[in-house]
């Protein structure tokens, strides 16, 4: 878990953009594939349209969050599964306001990535750990909606790559 821990920022990059590729983290294809497929005719999905049954063992790595208010900080995280806790800690139940730093900052970049795309996006951000351990994280998410038009919800699908340095 690594809320607590002071994480040295070392690369942030944008590596997929709406209608881009999304080959550099192939892990990724399938929640972006689902995404894809139930958006329709809509500007993005509906909330209700998007099954975590659908995602199969993906679900074990969601964190979804909804806009409660007017700003990114008032996103609330209603779901969050077992393994983004192991990782991150547990942040369900939490506004972005109340995220540690790192986290906030990350979640806040991804809503304003997502908002200016008007669709899914992946970021990827190297730190380095403490201990000398170099962290990838590569990040999908995009939006859903309660009526097809509006971004009510964010979906995140985090993926950790771990090495020594």
């Amino acid at each position: 878990m690594y809320d607590a821990i002071e994480l040295k920022l070392i690369e942030e990059a944008d590596l997929l953009a709406q209608d881009a590729h999304i080959d550099e983290c192939p892990l990724l294809k399938k929640i972006d594939q689902i995404w894809r497929s139930i958006k329709g005719v809509n500007r993005f999905p509906l909330r209700q349209d998007f099954s975590l049954a659908q995602l199969g063992s993906e679900v074990n790595w969601i964190v979804l969050a909804e806009m409660v208010g007017q700003n990114p900080d008032d996103f609330i995280v209603r779901l969050q599964s077992t393994n983004t806790a192991d990782v991150a800690g547990n942040i369900s139940g939490q506004t972005f306001a109340e995220l540690p730093t790192y986290y906030r900052r990350n979640c806040i970049g991804l809503y304003d990535k997502i908002r200016h795309v008007q669709g899914p996006v992946v970021t990827r951000t190297e730190v380095l750990h403490p201990e000398k351990i170099s962290i990838s994280v590569y990040c999908w998410g995009a939006p859903l909606s309660r009526n097809g038009s509006d971004l009510d919800y964010i979906i995140l699908r985090p993926h950790f790559f771990t090495s020594s340095v």
